[in-house]
């Protein structure tokens, strides 16, 4: 075995020792460059967040070229292209699109930029979306305050307006009829809730269930019955709802409408349910 001179050890220590000095003190260097770098971006997102929010055409192309993040978010998660789906900007909404931007993402309640163009009633925005090939049937997973229920669906939002062209344009983009949001209400239910007699009527036309039930197992029937909603009964009836149908407090629309003092949906109900037992007999 080779065994080296003490005075080749010690040089050969101090050589190693001069490598780590060298790359220690390079180090900071790099990490600053890098934090400087972030910071940047960080400024440059900011500048975009901003424009987008002010409708700002000039002010997102610019940062957008000097590389901002197209799906970079505000406090609240939302995205530049959100902001341009609640103000309708198509425009803004392809350059942004073109630039990477996600039709998906989702801000802090979990909403979408369609969920945004839809309960804001921009239709062409919507249209536009649909277009390029966002998802129409996300649900929001949070309350907020413009819709303060989760599990809202695009279609859903616009049935909560009662938005008969923002509905026609969903539901003919592929909207699901009978998506439920936390509760277990859908569209339909949404629709007779808010007396959308004409949005109701589309939905049943276009195969609508109505016998679907919520978490209290009410059906459209006993929420249009609830609300007082006398032409949305009427309209059920009409459609073949289940006048029977009781909720998990085995109370039927009948039984609502009496204990809320419906006299005119009472009379109405008794009297659909009187001929279905009359002709029943019958038979």
């Amino acid at each position: 075995m080779i065994v080296p001179k003490p005075g080749k050890v010690i040089q050969l220590f101090f050589f190693v020792l001069a490598i780590g000095l060298t790359l220690s003190w390079q180090s900071p260097g790099v990490t600053h460059a890098e934090k400087t770098s972030d910071a940047k971006l960080d400024e440059l997102n900011a500048q975009l967040i901003n424009a987008a929010a002010v409708n700002d055409f000039h002010g997102v192309t610019a940062a957008i070229e000097k590389g901002a993040n197209p799906n970079t978010m505000d406090p609240e998660g939302t995205t530049p292209l959100m902001f341009a789906a609640l103000k309708g900007d198509r425009d803004l909404a392809q350059f942004l699109i073109n630039h990477g931007a996600n039709m998906n993402a989702r801000d802090v309640f979990g909403a979408t930029a369609i969920m945004h163009a839809a309960w804001s009633g921009q239709k062409d925005m919507a249209r536009f979306l649909l277009e390029q090939g966002a998802d129409v049937n996300l649900r929001s997973t949070q309350e907020m305050s413009r819709v303060q229920h989760r599990g809202v669906t695009a279609l859903i939002a616009a049935c909560m307006h009662g938005d008969m062209d923002m509905v026609r344009l969903l539901v003919g983009g592929g909207a699901k009829l009978d998506k439920q949001d936390s509760e277990g209400k859908t569209a339909l239910m949404y629709a007779v809730r808010g007396g959308y007699t004409d949005v109701a009527l589309y939905l049943i036309s276009q195969g609508a269930d109505l016998e679907i039930q919520d978490q209290y197992g009410r059906t459209s029937l006993i929420v249009a019955t609830m609300h007082g909603n006398k032409d949305a009964v009427r309209l059920l009836l009409l459609a073949g709802a289940d006048v029977y149908a009781e909720d998990v407090a085995n109370l039927t629309a009948k039984t609502h409408a009496s204990a809320l003092r419906q006299d005119d949906i009472h009379r109405m109900l008794k009297n659909y349910q009187d001929g279905l037992e009359s002709r029943r007999a019958r038979f």
